[in-house]
């Protein structure tokens, strides 16, 4: 699979409110939401402060505030019309990707389509692609056909990434997480270092205990269910290790396994599965989930397991077979059979 990550320059700042009005209007909305949207836009000043002195204002004549619940609102209905025929896409705030799956691996330029429709959707509504900070990423389970030949688009060079930020989650070329655990531990441990301080200042057990739940096992368990079954032995241990670092900080005197019954804590990797099984157990309960259609049920009686609820699809690798869906289904057909 190639992905594109796509980067505007300033897109906030650069939201043309004349032309979200059109297309406010184009979409079908009341002609009272569009007058507010467009008495929201209009007439704004701004002035800058500093110390005691402020500036005159000026007009701003385009632009969606940020700062504002309105504000991404409207740059999803801005860009709404952003698409590239034959790509599927995700959308949030000012962050568009773009991906699609390659059959033929030496086609290493399949992307490029997608960066054109970018740069063509730029120019028809007054955005500038920062071409130097769009990412390319190439996906594969199988090394042998992963490339990393460099891209050229719009006269500038793109070299594939091997790894992307995806709305705080960082995605690798074989979808190891290796890189989102390396992210999560070190930004963990300086979080620890400064609950250190905390104690010595002289933070109480019950405000440490907090501390770490908002502050650091709040990192660990981000998005938990579109990671955390796919990481390895070792990576599962990382995190375990950093609840039990930071946990010593609070009650240095006890063995792990006693402080946990004394912060009625659970052990992280129960912890990160439970949220990981509950959100499966979400969207099996919603069929209007978007999600929901991903889980496939048994239907087939004559079959040598009708009597599981589930039907995954047969996967040749392990990777696959521990993506969310795949492993939750298999979980539920056969409690415990891969939680280690």
């Amino acid at each position: 699979m190639q992905l594109a990550g796509i980067d505007f320059s300033k897109a906030f700042d650069r939201l043309q409110p004349p032309i979200l009005i059109d297309k406010i209007r184009n979409y079908g909305f009341n002609e009272s939401i569009t007058k507010l949207a467009a008495n929201f836009l209009q007439n704004r000043q701004q002035s800058v402060k500093y110390n005691d002195q402020c500036s005159s204002y000026v007009d701003c004549k385009v632009h969606a505030p940020q700062g504002t619940k309105l504000g991404p609102v409207l740059w999803l209905i801005y860009c709404n019309d952003l698409t590239a025929q034959g790509f599927s896409h995700v959308k949030y705030a000012d962050d568009t990707s773009f991906y699609t799956p390659i059959k033929n691996h030496t086609n290493q330029s399949a992307v490029i389509p997608a960066l054109q429709a970018a740069s063509d959707w730029s120019a028809e509504n007054s955005m500038l692609l920062n071409t130097s900070k769009t990412v390319v990423l190439n996906t594969c389970l199988s090394s042998r056909f992963l490339y990393d030949d460099c891209i050229t688009f719009d006269d500038t060079v793109l070299n594939p990434s091997t790894n992307i930020t995806f709305l705080g989650v960082h995605l690798d070329t074989n979808l190891s997480f290796n890189t989102h655990a390396d992210k999560i531990v070190s930004k963990c441990n300086s979080r620890i270092f400064l609950m250190k301080k905390l104690k010595t200042i002289g933070l109480n057990a019950e405000g440490l205990k907090m501390f770490y739940i908002s502050n650091i096992r709040s990192v660990l368990r981000y998005a938990a269910p579109s990671w955390y079954t796919s990481l390895s032995d070792t990576n599962k241990q990382r995190l375990e290790t950093i609840q039990k670092t930071a946990l010593k900080v609070i009650l240095p005197e006890f063995s792990y396994e006693e402080i946990l019954i004394d912060l009625n804590l659970p052990t992280i990797n129960d912890f990160l599965f439970n949220l990981a099984d509950g959100h499966f157990s979400k969207v099996l309960s919603n069929p209007s989930h978007p999600l929901h259609d991903r889980i496939i049920f048994n239907n087939v009686r004559t079959s040598s397991r009708s009597s599981n609820t589930f039907r995954p699809k047969l996967c040749r690798t392990e990777k696959r077979r521990h993506s969310f869906f795949n492993y939750f289904m298999e979980y539920r057909n056969n409690k415990f059979l891969y939680r280690q």
